[in-house]
């Protein structure tokens, strides 16, 4: 993964949990355990914690039910993305 500033990790991160991108969200939080390990506070240690809560059982649940199964579709973000695809 690239090198993004912080607040853009954490922006991602909180878009990615909205939208149930389960891997994607997985994949931030393994940058973000790279990049802030030596600078980690207590307040971004308890943010993390949660997203690393969520992830473990977004996970679980994905084997379950399949991947992808929480993706919301009706998430501003996906709608613009699949209306730019549509464009192509």
């Amino acid at each position: 993964m690239q090198q993004f500033p912080l607040p853009a990790l954490l922006s991602s991160l909180k878009t990615s949990r909205e939208m149930g991108r389960v891997a994607r969200v997985g994949r931030i939080l393994d940058a973000l355990n790279r990049k802030i390990s030596s600078e980690e506070t207590a307040a971004l240690s308890a943010l993390l914690s949660e997203y690393r809560q969520w992830y473990r059982w977004a996970s679980a649940y994905e084997v379950t039910y399949g991947s992808n199964s929480l993706l919301n579709t009706t998430h501003p973000v996906h709608v613009r993305a699949l209306q730019d695809v549509r464009r192509i």
